[in-house]
């Protein structure tokens, strides 16, 4: 058994750039975002091979689709939950379809939320950890809606 390490840490104005470097070097990303609002985190998702996230669609925080349309054309693949909250923030990286790394913690994947005092994340290398995280990914994909036109306009 190989004992799981920490690969990556990032506080406050850093996050963005640590949550870049993870979906940068990935092919394939699963995970659950309470918010997806950051153009340069949407970008660089929308360059990789596949990706599924389900992202919490609500009227305050993407007002005017503020980058869910960048998504849901680009990645194709956004849901929401449009009633309740959902708080997750991870991404599960995949290399060849099994869970290796998951990149977690309390960072808003948010332009406001790179100047946020108490803002952190952390890579595990660990698949295991990684594995549990991608079933809960896969659980919440599973009763996520597809993001509505209102929040996906293109």
């Amino acid at each position: 058994m190989v004992a799981a390490s920490i690969e990556d840490i990032a506080f406050v104005g850093s996050c963005e750039q640590a949550v870049r470097r993870f979906i940068d070097n990935s092919e394939e990303v699963i995970g659950c975002v309470a918010w997806l609002t950051n153009p340069v985190i949407i970008l660089s998702l929308a360059r990789i091979r596949q990706c599924r996230i389900v992202v919490t669609a609500d009227s305050v925080h993407n007002r005017a689709s503020l980058g869910l349309h960048r998504v849901a054309r680009q990645v194709g693949c956004a849901r929401g939950r449009f009633r309740r909250l959902m708080h997750h923030k991870f991404i599960v990286r995949l290399v060849n379809g099994q869970p290796k790394e998951v990149l977690l913690g309390s960072y808003n994947f948010t332009r406001r939320s790179s100047q946020n005092l108490g803002e952190s994340v952390v890579v595990i290398r660990d698949e295991h950890t990684a594995q549990q995280f991608a079933s809960e990914a896969d659980r919440l994909w599973s009763t996520a809606r597809p993001i509505r036109a209102r929040h996906a306009r293109r």
